[in-house]
This record gives structure tokens, sequence and C-alpha cells, in this order.
């Protein structure tokens, strides 16, 4: 059971890692004048909570 909560665990660190870099890429990309911040709060929300569930995860092993 413990490779499968390591395995989720990893997965979750992944999406985390995704969704910050698409709070990047998303700010950045777009033009100042129409820049809205709720793509990057929402990004960056879902990057620290799929983090840490991911360290939730982890601390089941």
């Amino acid at each position: 059971m413990a490779v499968w909560f390591s395995a989720i665990a990893d997965l979750f660190i992944n999406l985390s890692a995704g969704w910050f870099g698409a709070a990047i890429i998303a700010s950045s990309a777009t033009k100042k004048a129409k820049f809205k911040p709720w793509g990057l709060i929402i990004n960056i929300i879902f990057g620290i909570l799929a983090l840490l569930f991911a360290v939730f995860l982890r601390s089941l092993i």
C-alpha cells in the first residue's frame, strides 16, 4: 500500500509544479492591459493544495 501512496504523492507533486508553471507562464504571456489576476490566483491555490496533499500522502508512508 505504501507504494501506491508514494506514486500518488509523486503525481500530485508533478501536478503542483505544473500549476505553478501555468501561473507563471499565463501571467507573463498576457498583455499587461488585459491582465486579470484570477488565473494566477487560482493556479497558485491549486498548486498549493496539490503540494499539501502530496505532503499528507508522504506522511502516511
